[in-house]
């Protein structure tokens, strides 16, 4: 599947993978469910309760089953704000449960909110997305519940017919990131742990992103879902990503951080400019911490 998708739509990717596509007007993430002959897992949470409703409504239309457990990539709103709506397990990395703690005695009033952004504990881009997905008395009347299932490395939920391993990968975007990898149908399902670092201005990709990627490459996947791509990649796109991250690395090495045109000059020689110009100012930025 390559072509683009209407957001908040519900798709069959695989034989066991379902897929709800993102929104970036409120910055709504990909959501997915692995249907099992013996149980059913909801990938990531949402970013509201109305998003995660939108999602179980689509589901209950498709004809499928309600999700038995969920699973969360990290810690951001985006991802978890919904948490409240559901009544099932939820398993989460300890340090995205240790977050969901932190963030849950914050005040997202419009206030609260506009004073979390001054003090550089949320962002500006978080304060557009969150106000349009929810009203200044949701976000007042927000619960965020903990997660139940809390695991350091990794966990295999055993639907039946197919698993789903949830294994924690971090990068720069989120030291917590999981991503769940369903190895019978070779779908992973990434959440953002390929972004950039949007706390930090400008953002950065640090070195760290180099072991990320040969521990994706490791999985050996040939489907790929992304956290706020409205699109399934296949192991050509990714691996063409991951050639140019690869060579920016190395050619800032040889040259200096100084020599970005050229940089770029010799990357758009071998690999599309649109693709280039999404990694390398934020691979410099963060080559000069």
């Amino acid at each position: 599947m390559s072509e683009k998708n209407p957001p908040n739509t519900l798709h069959q990717v695989s034989n066991h993978v379902w897929w709800f596509t993102p929104e970036s007007r409120t910055d709504r993430p990909s959501l997915g469910l692995v249907i099992g002959s013996t149980g059913t897992l909801m990938l990531d949470i949402g970013a509201s309760v109305q998003h995660t409703q939108d999602f179980l409504q689509a589901v209950s239309s498709a004809g499928l089953p309600s999700p038995d457990f969920a699973a969360l990539t990290h810690w951001h709103w985006d991802h978890t704000f919904g948490i409240d709506t559901l009544n099932i397990p939820i398993l989460a990395h300890q340090i995205t449960a240790s977050n969901i703690k932190r963030i849950s005695s914050y005040d997202y009033s419009d206030e609260g909110l506009d004073e979390l952004v001054r003090q550089g504990i949320e962002v500006e881009m978080i304060r557009k997305h969150m106000r349009i997905e929810l009203t200044k008395a949701q976000r007042h009347a927000l619960k965020l519940r903990q997660p139940n299932i809390i695991i350091d490395k990794s966990y295999q939920f055993d639907l039946g017919d197919v698993t789903c391993d949830v294994v924690h990968v971090g990068g720069d975007h989120a030291e917590d990131s999981c991503v769940m990898y369903i190895p019978e149908d070779q779908v992973l399902f990434l959440g953002d742990c390929l972004y950039d670092d949007v706390y930090s201005e400008p953002s950065i990709y640090t070195e760290k992103i180099l072991q990320l990627i040969s521990n994706i490459e490791a999985f050996g996947a040939d489907k790929f879902i992304m956290g706020h791509a409205n699109e399934i990649y296949d192991e050509k796109s990714i691996s063409r990503w991951f050639a140019i991250i690869r060579q920016a690395f190395k050619l800032i090495q040889t040259h200096g951080i100084d020599k970005r045109e050229y940089i770029l000059e010799v990357l758009i020689q071998a690999f599309e400019e649109e693709d280039v110009t999404d990694f390398l100012d934020s691979i410099i930025a963060g080559s000069q911490l």
